[in-house]
């Protein structure tokens, strides 16, 4: 089994100085491995030759990183807000957002590995 590990930062123009250099410098290069949802474990136990992809999205904004909820919290709430919904419909639309875009995608599928 191999596990590849995909860790997307995005950053803004007003993020491309000195100041915001320093703090991608410091984001890490890779993360411990969240255990597979039990769906992908039952595929890898099925084709253990196989690849485990593991997708990983931040965004860095002035001096911090966000995760991608902490993200989506603080922008997509922000904005349900300004177009008049509750503060439970803003929750209620953040987390459906990350259980069925972000998390069914941070771990993909096994791949069968193909060798000549």
């Amino acid at each position: 089994m191999l596990f590849v590990q995909n860790i997307t930062l995005y950053w803004s123009k007003e993020g491309r100085n000195s100041k915001g250099a320093q703090v991608r410098s410091q984001f890490p290069q890779a993360y411990l491995l969240e255990p597979p949802p039990a769906p992908i474990l039952k595929q890898y136990q099925s084709n253990p030759s196989g690849i485990l992809m593991q997708h990983l999205y931040f965004y860095q904004e002035e001096h911090q990183i966000l995760n991608y909820a902490q993200h989506e919290q603080k922008h997509f709430g922000k904005y349900l807000l300004e177009q008049g919904r509750t503060p439970q419909q803003v929750e209620e639309a953040i987390s459906y957002n990350i259980l069925n875009h972000i998390l069914p995608n941070s771990i993909s599928h096994v791949l069968p590995i193909l060798c000549p």
